[in-house]
């Protein structure tokens, strides 16, 4: 279950804006009668979303009003050397620091725990691990030297390595395999290149647009016409045009169904595409291997800083073989294909894509005419940004 889901949070949120729940309603009892609040990737997390939640607490229990979250146990876990919080129109990575939680109140209240062992990373990786921290802390700005070990030369060489058993492989396997880039611009070639390969049934579904405002006074008309809606595909929702097929790994950009797991971020393998549905069975978590059904969803797009209001009716996902570091923030895989045709760019992208795998031998980078340092070995940037405290 995602933090929206269970405060009823929608995606644009305010200062001491919180959603009106009913007392007896079940979210309301759910959030009354709960003792712990578990929250994990609390650094992707903003600052106002997580005072938010205090207020919703204090306002749900009342007598509880004057203690922080009305005396619920909060539980925050995530690793600071990985990515925070998407700040628009932005490309100074400390912009992210007053923005996360370390800059709110409440973060002081909380009593702080390390955790001394990587679970993530096989116990013969501790010259690897400590690799890893070094270059999740630096804020030097300094290039990092990747291992020559880890690199390839071509995208299709990045590929095989990945799926090296072709794309006939269990669900479970999938799983393990994993592509990353730190824009959504190579996530897109990478995943039209994987699936360019597939000879199996392919589908077009085209969304249909509807755009908020009809008012011809409106300044932003121009702007809300539908063919010009059709050609935008702004961020968490899927684009106008998907071309899918049989076999194919998806990703979810909603939450369906957080009691089955289909949450914002589940990937699923497509099984069947008809006309009005999506067949796909979900490769992770309890229910493994269990078929559902996707239908169109409404999704809702709203932003005041750049005019454009629409609604867009659409299969509420995107393929998957490649996302981008952000998205994979909390994924594990066995074998990981980095493609860093674009430098990362904001804070942790390099560590978080990294640290994704068990073990460094199977990790491959594809970093074209990137400058070498005297040794032959590929110089990468690395972005972290200062001000964050690595508690």
């Amino acid at each position: 279950m995602t933090l929206h889901s269970a405060f009823r949070f929608g995606i644009n949120h305010r200062p001491g804006q919180i959603p009106q729940i009913q007392f007896g309603s079940y979210f309301g009892r759910r959030i009354i009668e709960s003792d712990v609040v578990i929250i994990d990737e609390i650094t992707l997390l903003e600052m106002t979303l997580l005072e938010n939640v205090d207020l919703l607490c204090r306002t749900m229990v009342p007598s509880k009003r004057d203690i922080p979250f009305a005396g619920k146990v909060v539980i925050l876990s995530g690793d600071w050397k990985q990515s925070l919080p998407v700040v628009r129109n932005s490309s100074i990575p400390e912009m992210a620091v007053p923005v996360c939680i370390q800059s709110s109140y409440l973060y002081k209240m909380f009593l702080k725990t390390r955790l001394l062992q990587n679970m993530r990373l096989q116990p013969s990786e501790i010259q690897f691990k400590q690799w890893l921290y070094n270059l999740g802390t630096n804020t030097s700005r300094e290039k990092i030297a990747l291992p020559k070990s880890m690199m390839v030369e071509t995208r299709d060489e990045l590929i095989s390595f990945v799926f090296d058993q072709g794309f006939n492989i269990n669900s479970s396997q999938l799983l393990t395999r994993l592509m990353l880039a730190p824009t959504n611009r190579s996530v897109d070639l990478n995943n039209d290149l994987i699936l360019s390969s597939f000879n199996s049934q392919s589908r077009d579904y085209y969304s249909v647009d509807r755009c908020l405002t009809d008012d011809p006074l409106d300044p932003y008309a121009a702007e809300q016409d539908v063919s010009y809606i059709n050609k935008l595909t702004p961020s968490g929702l899927p684009a106008h045009h998907l071309h899918l097929k049989v076999g194919s790994i998806i990703v979810l950009l909603i939450n369906l169904n957080t009691s089955k797991g289909l949450c914002n971020g589940t990937r699923l393998k497509i099984v069947a595409l008809r006309d009005h549905l999506i067949e796909a069975e979900t490769i992770y978590g309890v229910n493994q291997g269990v078929t559902v059904g996707l239908s169109r969803s409404r999704m809702q797009h709203q932003d005041p800083q750049d005019g454009v209001s629409f609604v867009r009716l659409q299969f509420p996902v995107r393929t998957a073989f490649c996302m981008t570091i952000t998205k994979a923030q909390g994924q594990t895989c066995e074998r990981l294909g980095i493609d860093f045709s674009d430098e990362p760019f904001a804070h942790g992208q390099l560590y978080t894509a990294l640290s994704r795998c068990t073990n460094s031998n199977f990790i491959r980078i594809f970093a074209p005419n990137k400058p070498k340092d005297n040794d032959g070995n590929t110089l990468i940037t690395n972005v972290v940004a200062r001000g964050i405290q690595f508690d």
